[in-house]
């Protein structure tokens, strides 16, 4: 069931086969999981276009490669149906993983800002926004 998708998802995450469509299932589910408690989807949807672009080589990134460590951490934790706060409890379930998901669009929101930018621009050469993190 869906504990062995998300297993087998968090598998191919870690050994990074077939990443576009891991990615693509990683976000249908989240996309999901996220408007049935009614959260934006808009930064979740930059994480995954932020790690889709940087794999084609078209976005490099501005503040440190270790964001890509967090995001594939965040999205096996988001994605894994056993966690702190198991997902079978509606609504409460889900409240772990938008708070990881949170935390790392915090700790990570100069990064998010600049992929923005880029993307709306639709110009991946333009400068940081931000010259701190």
């Amino acid at each position: 069931g869906n504990l062995c998708q998300a297993c087998l998802l968090v598998y191919n995450l870690v050994n990074a086969q077939n990443m576009r469509e891991i990615l693509q299932a990683a976000m249908r589910y989240g996309y999901k999981k996220m408007e049935s408690i009614g959260i934006s989807t808009n930064d979740f949807a930059a994480m995954f276009g932020m790690m889709k672009e940087y794999l084609r080589g078209s976005y490099k990134l501005r503040h440190g490669k270790d964001i890509l460590f967090w995001m594939v951490i965040v999205v096996a934790y988001f994605v894994c149906p056993i966690d702190l706060i198991p997902d079978a409890i509606p609504i409460i379930g889900y409240m772990d993983d938008l708070y990881f998901l949170r935390m790392l669009i915090h700790r990570f929101r100069f990064e998010f800002d600049d992929f923005n930018a880029c993307k709306e621009k639709s110009d991946w050469s333009l400068p940081c926004l931000h010259t701190t993190r």
